[in-house]
């Protein structure tokens, strides 16, 4: 089913809060961000038909399985620990949050919008588009008294930095992507109207909002790790960031100074090599390049400056393979 809206700012909120009634939904929004690889501008996938869930090895294998079975569209998300499955680490940090390393569902209904058309897989579209706009949208408050905690203490840090900064001096690794959690207990916040304040404040080409069951994932990324459009990968890494000012004349100067600051650009050009590291165990010989090198592109809250890596990729390589050859990110 094909229809045309005139409002679809209105329309967003109201499928989505029709959504959030289900078990399991995953939304991606592109926040009217544009480029030659875009798809759509919202997906919304609800309801699970059937689903994989994994908890232990061979998720990739699983995922293969699970593809080859439902063809079409589904949606879903891989952990970080995937990695442990790839290279032989073993990963210590306790894991509080308790979601499966990987899941994916087939949806029961698909919403799709680009520009003003909405298209609805699903077996009864009508009843679809009938409970969305039967929607009233409620407002909640998202102050909420949450109070963040870091896992790490300020000394703790500090000699995690000196020892990296060891490793590196030794040559035993060139980067490290050092990250650390910050947390809150025993907090209730309404997810919904969170991830609409955080889409509001922070709007990005990757906003994602996913339930699985009491589990929520709501996201503001601006990164395209990877997409397939018909034989070619793309991946889309960045690497420098500045601030954007109120006034152009600092907005402007902050935009040059990305351009040409020295550490962002090397190391820009180091997550592009090792993009390019990754594309070639799916590429056929010979075709992978950067198509766009140091692109700066202007969002709300920063400037970011991304690199675009592209690729054709081999007969023998499938979309889940193609993925697990490029893991962890």
């Amino acid at each position: 089913m094909i229809l045309q809206v005139d409002e679809i700012e209105h329309f967003k909120p109201k499928a989505l809060q029709w959504a959030s009634s289900s078990d399991v939904f995953c939304y991606l929004d592109s926040n009217n961000f544009r480029d030659q690889y875009s798809k759509f501008d919202v997906l919304l996938a609800i309801g699970a038909k059937d689903e994989v869930i994994v908890k232990a090895n061979s998720s990739f294998d699983n995922l293969e399985q699970f593809r080859a079975k439902h063809p079409g569209w589904i949606t879903g998300f891989f952990t970080y620990d995937l990695k442990n499955e790839i290279e032989d680490l073993v990963s210590e940090n306790p894991d509080h949050l308790l979601f499966p390393d990987l899941y994916f569902f087939a949806p029961q209904h698909l919403v799709l919008i680009r520009n003003e058309t909405i298209e609805i897989i699903s077996d009864n579209p009508e009843q679809v588009i009938d409970d969305i706009n039967a929607q009233s949208i409620q407002e909640k408050s998202t102050n909420y008294p949450v109070q963040l905690s870091s896992r790490f203490s300020k000394e703790e840090y500090i000699s995690t930095v000196i020892k990296i900064r060891e490793h590196i001096s030794r040559g035993d690794i060139y980067v490290t992507n050092f990250c650390q959690e910050f947390f809150a207990e025993n907090a209730s916040i309404d997810p919904l109207s969170t991830f609409l304040k955080l889409n509001m404040i922070s709007p990005n080409p990757f906003a994602g909002f996913f339930k699985i069951h009491d589990k929520y994932i709501l996201s503001a990324s601006p990164e395209r790790f990877l997409a397939k459009r018909a034989n070619k990968l793309i991946s889309q890494p960045i690497k420098g960031t500045s601030k954007r000012y109120n006034d152009p004349e600092n907005d402007k100067l902050s935009q040059q100074n990305l351009k040409t600051h020295p550490k962002e650009l090397q190391e820009n050009v180091m997550i592009v090599d090792l993009v390019r590291n990754d594309l070639t165990r799916s590429a056929v010989q010979g075709t992978v390049h950067t198509e766009e090198l140091f692109g700066i592109y202007s969002f709300s809250q920063v400037h970011q400056m991304i690199s675009t890596v592209v690729c054709g990729l081999r007969d023998d390589v499938g979309a889940v393979e193609a993925i697990k050859n490029t893991f962890p990110m």
